[in-house]
């Protein structure tokens, strides 16, 4: 299953600079992390603000809460979550890119 979150970052003043700095370095570590393990596919961060998009692949919400919940920054966000599934244009426009493929197995 596929989802869109936005996550919205808000760190209370009382971290010191160092726990911040901490924070983002294992939030970065983390991050990286799921971005191998294809669990989030794709990132953006939206300009002007500290709020961030995420695609994200799992098997289910089950997965996505685990995923999202191991992010350290987790605790200090508010995160919205988007459930999303396949348009039917864009499945009529990849089944019509396949039959025109030359190198398509049956072609071959």
């Amino acid at each position: 299953m596929e989802f869109l979150v936005k996550l919205t970052p808000h760190f209370p003043d009382t971290l010191t600079a160092e726990e911040l700095a901490d924070l983002l370095k294992r939030e970065r570590a983390r991050g990286i992390e799921l971005l191998k393990a294809k669990r989030m596919t794709r990132i953006w961060r939206l300009p002007g603000t500290s709020s961030a998009f995420l695609l994200w692949e799992v098997t289910g919400p089950d997965e996505l809460h685990d995923s999202l919940s191991s992010l350290p920054v987790w605790r200090y966000c508010d995160v919205e979550v988007t459930a999303l599934i396949q348009h039917p244009l864009e499945a009529m426009h990849r089944e019509t890119q396949m039959s025109d493929d030359p190198l398509k197995p049956e072609r071959l």
